[in-house]
């Protein structure tokens, strides 16, 4: 509730959930979920999304090296300069990721 009117990026979410796909439902013969959800807490706004799929070692990983991700990462600060990403993982648990940013990050001539 509360995020239904909120812009983000054009194909923020896209890279977040084809590697959830690829990288960490595919390769899996068990049954897997992908949740996206997002939320408001004042002014912020949190988008989250989760999978219980195969994961991978955050700490041997440095994600900023992936394109896609890096991509998102990049044009999310352009959108709001204080906005954040974290990512956790955990081999055979799954992957979290949460984006922050403020709501007034609004603007008309972004690319959204």
């Amino acid at each position: 509730d509360g995020t239904e009117e909120t812009i983000i990026p054009r194909l923020l979410l896209q890279p977040f959930v084809e590697n959830a796909v690829i990288h960490g439902m595919e390769p899996l013969s068990r049954q897997t979920h992908l949740n996206v959800q997002s939320r408001k807490e004042g002014n912020l706004i949190h988008i989250i999304v989760s999978d219980d799929g195969a994961g991978f070692d955050s700490t041997k990983t440095d994600i900023t090296k992936h394109v896609g991700i890096s991509n998102c990462i990049s044009r999310l600060s352009l959108f709001c300069p204080d906005s954040s990403v974290s990512i956790q993982s955990e081999v055979g648990k799954g992957c979290i990721i949460h984006i922050t940013f403020g709501e007034e990050a609004r603007h008309a001539d972004s690319d959204c």
